[in-house]
């Protein structure tokens, strides 16, 4: 229910949470303004003389950082980042400790990470330190460890990490002081209409969908307090949402004045107990769990689902994305906005994008799969044993696909479809940056999938959801992450599921002494301008030494014109003096946008060397009319796709026929290249006897099998 107006009557709150927000600590330039920590600093105090327990929460670190190493704004990658709070967080510290030792009060700094409450031993630890700072007068500051925490998989945000602190102590109050006044029925910025939510006792979907306003300078916006409310609620905690920019704040939220939003629990909501338990587990944290099972109990039911039920479902999929083409760009727009906002990079920008082409290549890949062959239930070979008993190798669904990707939200209706199709049920975790447009990709799929079994596929919705995930081996069966390289190398390095999909997309196109450098030409420009974001775009161009000369000028020319920024090695650099190219620092970068390197190389040999020793294995081509010469690439390259006079753009699975991909594999076994429908099954062996007995076929008499090849057809599919 939402109240417009409520009374509050908060005197007896006697152990508070308060968590202040970089945006109510930090100056329009990002960096730390003590005098917002002085105020704060006084009103704390003024807690403490009434004997009230407070444990502070607080951002800034970051901010902090930036004004010190004088940075003119706020680092968009995330070593930058991590850099800037572990500079900026002693700074910070010492900024409060200054303000409260004018006071006479200890302060204690504690940082945190996930698996501070994750860990069952470490949650116990944590508390108990709370508790006996809080016994001994000491005020617990605490921060997320940004310094180390990685990106993906951190707590997310200091609105949800105050949310498990209160409930962690049980604490009697959550005040959130952020750059925002409140909740509100619409957004204030763009309706004249919107009016101060003051009181919500139940987080309803109707409330979490207008849920859009955003912090200015902080990664917490509404959302993620809204995360934070069902976690208070949860415990039976109230929690308040105010504007720390507001004179007097903290008093005047106690004192019972109706500013912000006030989240109530229900009344019989009971208190968490402290228990030798996870806190994520008793705050109801652990739903992806509650998701994955669901996902599994459909695995089941799905691998055995006719395929005219399967086609008819992605077939009224693909016109709903039709229907709310409007909908969804809507929803991508917002997103957009919030990562132009952000100064993410580029490239992830480029791949975020929706338009009405791409919306309607997303309905396409849709009826594409509709119209594939049904992988599952095909004998794939057929022996017979012995008279009466025979063995079939059969294709059956994987389980359980747990799909983690970043920006690129059409890459969801592409992991939907291949795994509906191939009987996999799946649980789809998307980049916080595509949250809307994920949303509503998801609820259009979902709602036109009548005849599939409920829980096929499920959304992770946070990014603890991701750190969870990777220890659900009993519940997911394979693991295809899609983004960064070192996104991806740490989903490898970190589960035990099997993981499917390639780190890096560093592709080649190899220009021959043979070649015809007219195609050679528009192949390399359709290489890295076609769409320079992708994993299949070229980032390093070789040239065969006799044709350097006249081929360099000519695609250096034109690429410059399409503004692409070029690096070479020493002789590249030479021979081009008359275009501006930096030296090539490494071999191994992905650029994933309008850069490119180009090397001279002696011969198809040295190119094939060059590309085993820095590519990825991903997709690389020769372009050449020599047929030895192209013959020898083909063989001669590892990687999984090889090309010979095409643009490496082709190597996608919509290209190769398959409809759609769950993504390109580099490993060597299971699946490689553009993973489809036949990336998504494996097989069962089924043996059909008539009461046979292993005994008889061991000792002095003894039966022989026959082991004979059984014709598939004649005997047809299991």
């Amino acid at each position: 229910m939402i109240k417009i107006s409520g009374n509050r009557n908060l005197s007896g709150a006697n152990k508070i949470v308060i968590k202040i927000g970089t945006s109510s600590l930090t100056d329009e330039t990002f960096r730390l303004d003590p005098r917002k920590v002085r105020k704060f600093t006084k009103e704390i105090m003024e807690l403490r003389r009434q004997n009230k327990e407070v444990i502070l929460v607080t951002s800034g670190a970051i901010g902090a950082g930036i004004g010190r190493l004088n940075l003119k704004s706020r680092p968009k990658d995330m070593q930058s980042l991590q850099a800037a709070a572990a500079v900026g967080q002693n700074i910070l510290m010492n900024t409060y400790d200054r303000y409260f030792s004018k006071y006479n009060q200890t302060i204690a700094q504690l940082l945190l990470t996930y698996e501070d409450f994750s860990n069952g031993q470490r949650y116990l630890n944590l508390r108990n330190t709370l508790i006996t700072l809080l016994n001994s007068g000491v005020i617990p500051i605490i921060n997320e460890n940004d310094t180390t925490a990685v990106d993906e998989i951190k707590v997310g945000d200091n609105d949800k990490l105050s949310a498990l602190v209160a409930s962690n102590l049980g604490a009697d109050l959550l005040i959130i002081l952020s750059d925002i006044d409140g909740l509100f029925t619409c957004d204030p910025k763009t309706s004249r209409e919107a009016k101060l939510i003051s009181a919500v006792e139940e987080i309803t979907p109707e409330l979490e969908r207008i849920c859009g306003n955003e912090s200015s300078r902080g990664t917490g916006g509404m959302m993620t307090k809204i995360e934070a409310a069902k976690i208070t609620m949860k415990s039976g905690i109230p929690m308040i949402i105010a504007n720390g920019e507001e004179k007097a704040v903290i008093r005047r939220v106690m004192s019972g004045e109706p500013i912000g939003t006030i989240f109530l629990p229900k009344k019989n909501e009971a208190r968490i107990r402290p228990r030798n338990d996870l806190v994520i587990t008793e705050m109801g944290l652990n739903k992806i769990i509650e998701k994955a099972q669901a996902a599994r109990n459909a695995a089941i039911k799905l691998a055995n689902t006719p395929t005219e039920d399967k086609d008819e479902a992605l077939l009224r999929m693909a016109e709903s994305i039709k229907h709310n083409k409007d909908r969804i760009l809507e929803a991508n727009r917002k997103d957009v906005e919030n990562a132009n906002r952000e100064n993410l990079p580029k490239a992830l920008v480029d791949r975020l994008k929706l338009d009405d082409s791409k919306i309607d290549d997303i309905a396409r890949s849709l009826e594409s799969v509709a119209g594939l062959e049904d992988p599952v239930g095909k004998t794939l070979s057929a022996i017979e044993l012995d008279k009466g008993l025979e063995l079939f190798k059969v294709s059956c669904p994987i389980g359980v696909i747990g799909a983690i990707f970043e920006s690129r939200p059409d890459a969801l209706v592409q992991i939907a479809s291949l795994c509906l199709k191939s009987g996999n049920a799946v649980i789809l975790k998307g980049g916080s940056e595509a949250r809307n447009s994920n949303t509503v990709l998801f609820d259009i799929l979902q709602s036109s999938s009548q005849g599939i079994p409920e829980g096929w596929m499920q959304l992770a919705e946070t990014r603890e959801d991701v750190k969870q995930m990777l220890e659900l081996d009993k519940h997911i069966d394979l693991l295809v992450p899609r983004g960064s390289n070192k996104f991806v190398k740490y989903i490898q390095e970190n589960t035990s599921i099997p993981v499917l999909g390639h780190s890096e997309g560093i592709c080649h196109v190899y220009v021959d002494r043979d070649a015809d450098l007219d195609m050679a030409e528009n192949i390399c420009y359709d290489a890295k301008v076609q769409y320079p974001a992708a994993c299949n775009a070229v980032e390093t161009i070789l040239v065969d030494k006799p044709i350097a000369g006249v081929f360099l000028p000519k695609i250096a020319d034109r690429l410059t014109k399409a503004g692409v920024k070029i690096k070479g090695c020493r002789e590249t650099i030479k021979l081009l003096k008359n275009f501006k190219i930096d030296s090539v620092e490494d071999w191994h970068v992905e650029y994933s946008d309008l850069i490119v390197s180009m090397r001279i190389v002696d011969g198809v040999n040295e190119a094939i060397d060059h590309i085993n020793n820095y590519g990825s294995k991903h997709t690389d081509a020769i372009v050449t009319e020599n047929s030895e010469a192209a013959r020898r690439f083909l063989n001669f390259v590892d990687s999984s796709s090889v090309m010979h006079n095409a643009s490496t753009r082709f190597s996608d699975g919509f290209r190769y026929g398959k409809g759609a991909e769950v993504g390109i594999s580099t490993n060597k076994i299971h699946a490689r290249g553009p993973v489809g429908l036949e990336g998504l099954v494996i097989y069962k062996y089924l043996l059909i006897g008539k009461g046979n007995i292993v005994a008889e076929y061991i000792g002095p008499n003894a039966k022989r099998f026959t082991h004979k090849t059984l014709n598939i057809q004649k005997n047809g599919s299991m």
